[in-house]
């Protein structure tokens, strides 16, 4: 199911306590209105008393899917990259090395 960040279950979670940064697919003008296509996005979602900040990257990835976050619990930071690669599209050079280049 398609997500925005105004989705029904991010507004839950949110009201919940839960923090997220999420990079949902942009919707071709002509799926605007279908809702039950499957092309989602991506999502990183932290408990209440997990600090989140999304971090934006200075390229756009053509062969994969990327959404990247700032994670603070008390005195521990870290960052984290959730990628996603499409089954349907088959593995290239440019996935791996762009990948290893960043």
């Amino acid at each position: 199911m398609w997500h925005d960040q105004d989705s029904t279950c991010f507004r839950r979670l949110r009201s919940d306590g839960y923090q997220i940064v999420d990079r949902p697919c942009p919707r071709l003008p002509y799926e605007s209105s279908a809702m039950s296509f499957n092309h989602g996005g991506m999502a990183i979602v932290a408990v209440p008393g997990v600090n989140l900040s999304a971090i934006s990257l200075d390229f756009e990835p053509n062969s994969f899917e990327l959404v990247c976050a700032r994670i603070a619990i008390e005195s521990f930071v870290c960052i984290i990259a959730v990628i996603y690669r499409r089954g349907s599209v088959a593995v290239t050079s440019t996935f791996v090395t762009t990948c290893l280049n960043y």
